[in-house]
């Protein structure tokens, strides 16, 4: 895959995935590969 993305995530640290904003990352996360399996792309 050759797309990258910057997301950045308030207030998070390098153990945001427990921290109160952890779920900004999973929808990020979510989003990036949601585009990715779009047919035709």
């Amino acid at each position: 895959m050759p797309d990258k993305r910057c997301v950045e995530i308030g207030e998070g640290t390098h153990t945001v995935i427990m921290e109160k904003n952890r779920m900004q990352v999973f929808q990020a996360v979510q989003h990036f590969l949601d585009e990715q399996l779009q047919p035709g792309r």
